[in-house]
């Protein structure tokens, strides 16, 4: 069978958590499945994450309609059904006998493949406050056709499975929660020389917790703030605070926050760091802190777990299903709460053992050869259906 695989949507370092799932779902396809055929729809913006990606029933087509210079007109003209969306006459051109559109919305709800969705998730449906007027709007005109328009639907969690269920009432049938990966590059036994390196390139502080993550509302830093403040005044003032993940133009915000909350000699911005450097990152950390409101998947704490850096995190969304027993659970609301768990995951080395042993042991029921046979059996499922 022929299946695509639709990544148009995607515009290289805007969408991590995404842009990861989509490259290790592919790779790991070609590992899985050699039975069907594989086109990757490509277009000029993005082509280049894919082209280390090869083999033999993998081909990759770049389409040359380019989402970035979609001219006025043909956006008005596309919405009045006054034309054929340009992108799916390119589709048209490269028939395949069902699409997966790995990004949250289908794109071109006109098409008559069958289609399969990846959600990742519905976070608008419970925290409405945290996007713009105009993304909120964006999202109730797509997201819910979408999981209308699928055949089938893939979550990265039974949270956001039961989510769709619920706010959309989409059939339970219709969605299979498929946990993501992990790659095989975050494990304990770090290269003691990437480590010393990771060390001098970033200038860490001997011992520190580390927080990865853009400056997004559900994010939580401010909390996070007024936790650490808590620790440094009530028990250990040289607890230190290392954030990455954060892009250029949210830096000057993030580091007037730290200072309002008088910081600025306890948190380390790093900025956005490459993915390589990661794995040393959370190696070289005492603890892992992840206090989000809210997650479609959490991926940060199994990479951490994976490293053998131990973790608190949120018991909120989907946190809970991931990290299962092997992290402490927070009310990320109770800046207290998330202070004293800070506080006795660096203290408690009995503690801090076990955490590191159970996260490490956690991780491993966690890889995308996992992930990618579970969605062929999905691909398999639609495609019969359909025949």
């Amino acid at each position: 069978m022929d299946i695509g695989i639709y990544t148009l949507f995607l515009f290289p370092g805007q969408i991590g958590g995404i842009e990861t799932y989509l490259r290790q779902l592919v790779i790991a396809l070609g590992q899985v499945d050699q039975t069907n055929r594989y086109t990757l729809f490509v277009g000029e913006h993005n082509h280049f994450l894919f082209q280390d990606i090869t083999y033999p029933n993998l081909e990759q087509v770049r389409l040359s309609f380019n989402p970035a210079r979609n001219p006025l007109l043909t956006r008005l003209l596309t919405r009045l059904k006054l034309i054929v969306p340009p992108v799916l006459k390119e589709l048209q051109a490269h028939p395949v006998h069902l699409l997966h559109y790995p990004g949250t919305t289908i794109d071109q709800l006109e098409v008559e493949t069958p289609c399969v969705l990846t959600m990742h998730d519905i976070q608008q449906e419970y925290f409405p406050q945290f996007f713009s007027s105009r993304e909120l709007a964006r999202r109730r005109a797509t997201y819910k056709p979408s999981a209308q328009k699928a055949r089938q639907i893939i979550t990265d969690t039974e949270f956001t499975r039961q989510s769709l269920i619920e706010k959309y009432n989409v059939a339970p049938d219709k969605i299979k929660a498929i946990h993501l990966g992990i790659d095989p590059v975050f494990q304990t036994a770090a290269d003691p020389s990437l480590l010393a390196q990771v060390r001098r390139r970033y200038r860490l502080p001997e011992r520190f917790i580390f927080f990865p993550a853009n400056l997004w509302p559900h994010k939580n830093h401010l909390r996070l703030f007024e936790a650490l403040k808590i620790v440094r005044q009530k028990y250990q003032p040289d607890c230190y605070l290392v954030l990455s993940g954060v892009f250029q133009a949210q830096q000057a915000r993030l580091k007037a926050l730290v200072i309002e909350h008088g910081l600025q000699e306890a948190v380390q911005i790093l900025g956005y760091v490459p993915y390589t450097d990661l794995p040393g990152l959370y190696a070289a950390a005492e603890l892992l802190v992840f206090p989000s409101l809210f997650e479609g998947f959490g991926m940060p704490v199994i990479e951490a777990m994976a490293c053998g850096c131990p973790v608190v995190c949120a018991n909120t969304t989907s946190l809970p299903e991931i990290a299962g027993e092997a992290a402490i659970l927070v009310d990320p609301y109770n800046v207290a709460e998330i202070a004293e768990a800070i506080h006795l995951a660096l203290c408690n080395e009995r503690l801090k053992s076990k955490l590191k042993a159970q996260g490490i042991e956690r991780s491993r029921q966690f890889s995308w050869q996992k992930t990618a046979q579970q969605t062929v059996e999905v691909y398999r499922a639609v495609l019969t259906e359909a025949n």
